[in-house]
């Protein structure tokens, strides 16, 4: 059936009412010759005197027949299959919450104990769905006075980055602090051995109310309560963004905050460098066949590596390694991380901070 249309107005005499094929719907074409005589026989000037006369009230029916028909099959048929190709994504990703590690490249350090603990966590309060977040206490002593540092890695870190098994002698902070302060070294939900939602349903203020649950477990784990103030909570870079979300909305929960690799502000140089040196995790090899979630980005290369380092003192074998054991994140944790974070620095923590004699373990 051919989709057939015609214009009706004001014409002039020596105008003609075009009779325009617009689409091929069927092979079955029941608009033959005749019926087209008839739209072609269709008298202009009737039409104007008539208004909705006789032969448009005739066309109107003829056009309904061939091109509604026409129209109503071809969007149920594309709306089918959108429908069924949304239904297929949505069951990919109500199972593709699995880790993408069993476990993390993290360093046995010599007298420490780790003890892998997992806790549950929701996204939000209105929902009854939760994630399993994992990480690693490691503790030379532990006790009810102990100050437990909770530890949040940046973007495209995992626990590794707090406790990374090359040279760990060098670059191990849980190592470096272990005689003083145990430490509770998790992988945010997406990344590491945590179970990963949809990536569109993360942020800051989602991570921000992940680490609180994450506390509560945890306290619960210790056998203290939230008003003993025995947790420390230690950011690096957009780790130190949900820190900070973290304390300026449940200050009551931590002992104290502390910042490192915070930028207080970002060029446009670094922020076009950022986005040419991400990708999509799901054609990235190293996650490729093991997350089918589109909306989580990773670092591309080794230039997306160095990209966290200085020149000036950059150990190579540790990019090499840091690319290999390279981490996910949210693709709207990666916008609201580089274009927001800056709004978040309070002035309350800016005092905090200047002043000499704030001691984040009083």
């Amino acid at each position: 059936m051919k989709s057939h249309t015609i214009a009706v107005g004001n014409f002039s005499n020596d105008e003609k009412i075009d009779v325009l094929d617009s689409s091929l719907c069927m092979k079955d074409d029941t608009v033959d010759a005749a019926d087209t005589e008839k739209l072609k026989a269709i008298d202009p000037a009737s039409v104007n005197a008539k208004g909705l006369g006789e032969e448009a009230e005739e066309y109107a029916s003829l056009e309904r027949s061939c091109s509604c028909g026409c129209c109503c099959f071809w969007n149920m048929l594309v709306l089918a299959v959108l429908l069924l190709l949304l239904g297929l994504y949505a069951n990919i990703l109500l199972i593709d919450h699995a880790p993408l590690l069993e476990r993390s490249d993290t360093a046995e350090i010599s007298g420490v104990t780790c003890d892998r603990l997992s806790f549950p966590v929701r996204l939000s309060t209105t929902t009854s769905v939760s994630y399993d977040v994992t990480g690693e206490l490691c503790y030379k002593k532990l006790d009810p006075t102990s100050i437990v540092q909770v530890l949040v890695s940046g973007a495209g870190y995992g626990t590794v980055y707090w406790n990374p098994s090359f040279q760990p002698e060098v670059y191990s902070y849980v190592q470096a602090v272990a005689d003083r302060y145990p430490t509770f070294n998790y992988a945010r939900p997406g990344i590491d051995m945590s179970e990963r939602p949809f990536g569109v349903k993360t942020n800051v203020n989602v991570q921000a109310f992940v680490l609180n649950q994450v506390i509560v477990h945890l306290n619960e784990h210790l056998g203290r309560k939230a008003e003993d103030n025995g947790i420390m909570v230690v950011g690096h870079s957009m780790g130190s963004l949900i820190a900070q979300a973290h304390a300026l909305k449940y200050p009551a929960t931590i002992r104290g905050t502390i910042l490192t690799g915070y930028l207080h502000s970002v060029s446009t140089k670094y922020l076009s460098e950022s986005r040419e040196t991400s990708t999509f995790a799901i054609t990235d090899e190293k996650f490729r066949g093991k997350i089918l979630d589109f909306t989580y980005l990773t670092s591309k290369g080794l230039e997306g590596r160095r990209l966290f380092y200085s020149a000036v003192n950059t150990d190579e074998a540790m990019v090499v390694w840091d690319d290999e054991t390279k981490e996910t994140l949210a693709s709207l944790l990666f916008d609201y991380f580089l274009n927001i974070f800056t709004l978040l620095y309070s002035v309350g923590f800016k005092l905090k901070l200047n002043d000499k004699n704030f001691n984040p373990a009083s």
